[in-house]
């Protein structure tokens, strides 16, 4: 969960199989530099459970993405 001053902003589900299968971030708090935080947050994870490989992919109308 990603919080600012205790309002929830986005999440990342990550299952056992350790990939990330979803990023959101609420729309109206998009383009705020909120989904590099995340993805901070993510690395850091990853680094301390030995994983050095990090894709990620998006669904073909996510232009955005």
């Amino acid at each position: 969960m990603l919080e600012d001053n205790e309002e929830a902003l986005g999440y990342a589900w990550i299952e056992k199989r350790e990939y990330i299968h979803q990023i959101i971030i609420v729309e109206t708090k998009r383009n705020k530099g909120y989904g590099s935080s995340l993805m901070e947050c993510i690395y850091e994870i990853a680094n301390d459970r030995g994983i050095d490989l990090i894709e990620l992919d998006y669904w073909f109308e996510n232009i955005v993405a």
